[in-house]
């Protein structure tokens, strides 16, 4: 059946252009991308494919952005695909090591990406929940309104809730309010707490009330981005707050921490060849056949595991098939100004 495939892909490859190959035994330096001589990476392949020609990546895991150089045209596409019956996954994910026990069963590890900071931690493939009260039961939803507090009162920068436990020092932590339209959810800091009144002061955010009138029509709120509310197995907590910056988990297990992952590259395909760099967006560009997971979100160029853009010059004839998208945060394709695009046998699963 192979050699059937290997044949196909010949004559394919005479039929519509090039084909090159990428495989994990394989050399940007010193191969030239052929079957006998693949290159190590997808991007060498995006570096090089012009109109017509194709890249099939041979099986394994590549932690990857991928950014194409040239652009097809309607009659000549570029093509990346995985070659036929081997499972190739994009993760955009590094492994975490050297873990710390920080007191019972919560363990740190320090960090440094500059500004850049994990939005999503996994542990053994399943993605962990960010500390927060009160907690979050599922990882993928974090606009679960079951979780989030309701106040009674409120006004500009200020709010009661006569059922806030006077045991938690809130000082500091992050408020997201929820807000019946996703557009107007915004987060605050929190200044001071009054225990005897319940009363929350805090800044950041335009006026929060239930009341009308209210800029923020507020279905509820949360805290997080404390180490105080990390209290329960498969939780983790992002300390980007002091140097080094650090991360702190409790596993799922409750055990030492063992192949903890966190999300760090932002997208697995950017197609949004920005205007300032290139002449002309990427155009007629086929995705097909991959895995991809693990992907984090860090700015607005961020907001999809495969990302076709904001409002900057349009996007024609891409064509998304084949592939499964999951544990990734934001969407799993993110386009705004498009034309003719095909998503067909897509799963997006699981996002975050």
């Amino acid at each position: 059946m192979r050699l059937l495939l290997v044949v196909f892909v010949l004559w394919w490859e005479t039929i519509l252009g090039t084909v090159y190959y990428v495989a994990k035994n394989g050399n940007d330096n010193t191969g030239d991308g052929s079957i006998n001589a693949p290159w190590l990476t997808i991007q060498k392949a995006a570096d090089n494919l012009q109109p017509g020609d194709t890249v099939l990546v041979r099986e394994g895991i590549y932690h990857e952005q991928i950014t194409p150089t040239n652009v097809g045209t309607a009659e000549s596409r570029i093509t990346f695909k995985a070659f036929p019956g081997d499972e190739v996954i994009l993760d955009g994910s590094i492994e975490l090591a050297n873990w710390k026990l920080y007191q019972g069963n919560i363990y740190y590890v320090e960090f440094d990406w500059g500004d850049e900071y994990p939005m999503m931690i996994y542990d053994n493939d399943q993605a962990m929940i960010r500390a927060k009260y009160p907690n979050q039961q599922n990882p993928y939803n974090p606009w679960d309104t079951t979780f989030y507090l309701h106040q009674e009162d409120g006004g500009e920068g200020w709010f009661i809730d006569s059922e806030l436990p006077d045991t938690i020092d809130y000082v500091g932590a992050e408020l997201n309010i929820y807000a019946w339209s996703a557009i107007e959810d915004r987060n605050g800091k929190v200044i001071s707490f009054d225990s005897s009144e319940k009363r929350i002061t805090f800044a950041g955010t335009k006026n929060f009330s239930l009341q009308e009138p209210s800029s923020v029509r507020v279905k509820g709120y949360s805290f997080w981005n404390k180490l105080e509310f990390l209290d329960s197995p498969g939780e983790f907590f992002v300390d980007t707050a002091n140097i080094p910056h650090r991360i702190y988990v409790w596993p799922y297990n409750s055990q030492a921490p063992t192949n903890i992952r966190a999300a760090r590259l932002t997208n697995a395909f950017d197609l949004t060849r920005d205007q300032r760099y290139y002449n002309g967006a990427a155009d007629y560009i086929t995705i097909d056949g991959f895995i991809i997971k693990n992907y984090n979100f860090n700015s607005m160029r961020s907001r999809g595991v495969i990302f076709l853009g904001e409002f900057d010059i349009p996007k024609t004839g891409i064509i998304i098939k084949n592939n499964q998208i999951y544990n990734n945060i934001g969407s799993a394709v993110h386009l705004r100004t498009a034309n003719n695009i095909i998503i067909e046998n897509t799963l997006p699963g699981k996002r975050l």
